[in-house]
């Protein structure tokens, strides 16, 4: 299963670890490539009550415009910036794709 992370920040990036952790084929897209470039080469330390681990391997984007249809969309960004990413999924969301917003913020239509 395809899946991509839009905004990989701090909640964005706990939830890509637990995807992450369990096996799923995840393209993170974050627009801070100093971000992205680290999660590409170095990693993510994934910490939980149980300790600490270093997942590698995240495929990584500063848009979602080229990587592919995916079969899972989750939005991750702030409210105040899904205007601005929407242009952004048209190549990403095809017609079986599932768009999961996990955003924060209200009044999001």
């Amino acid at each position: 299963m395809k899946i991509a992370m839009i905004g990989s920040g701090a909640a964005g990036s706990v939830f890509a670890c637990y995807l992450k952790k369990g096996g799923a084929e995840l393209t993170l897209v974050d627009r801070y490539k100093a971000h992205m470039d680290k999660c590409a080469s170095v990693g993510m330390t994934f910490v939980t009550p149980e300790g600490e681990e270093l997942l590698t391997g995240f495929k990584t984007a500063e848009t979602a415009e080229n990587i592919g249809v995916q079969d899972v969309v989750i939005l991750m960004v702030k409210a105040t910036q899904t205007d601005s990413i929407m242009p952004t999924l048209n190549n990403c969301i095809g017609e079986d794709t599932v768009v999961v917003s996990l955003q924060n913020g209200l009044g999001n239509d």
